[in-house]
C-alpha cells in the first residue's frame, strides 16, 4: 500500500486503523484478550493487525517480513 499510494496515504490509513482500534477497545467491558483467545473482537483482528504488521515491517524490513510470511505459508502452518 505504501509503495502504491505513498507515505502520506499510509500514515492516513494507519491513523484511521488506530482510531478504529481504540474505539473498539474503549467499548469493551472486559480487558482485551490475548490474540490467541480473541473471538468476537474484529477491531483486534483488523485494526490492530494492520498496525502490528506495519510496525514489524518497519522494525525488521519489508523484505525480511515478506520472506518470513512466504516461508510460513509454504510450511502449511
Amino acid at each position: 500500500m505504501q509503495h502504491k499510494y505513498g507515505d502520506a496515504e499510509m500514515r492516513r490509513f494507519l491513523k484511521h486503523e488506530l482510531d478504529g482500534y481504540l474505539r473498539g477497545r474503549a467499548s469493551e467491558v472486559r480487558h482485551e484478550p490475548p490474540l490467541v483467545l480473541v473471538q468476537r473482537e474484529p477491531y483486534v483482528w483488523y485494526q490492530k493487525g494492520s498496525m502490528a504488521f506495519y510496525a514489524l515491517s518497519d522494525a525488521i524490513g519489508e523484505d525480511k517480513l515478506n520472506a518470513a510470511l512466504k516461508e510460513f505459508l509454504a510450511s502449511g502452518s
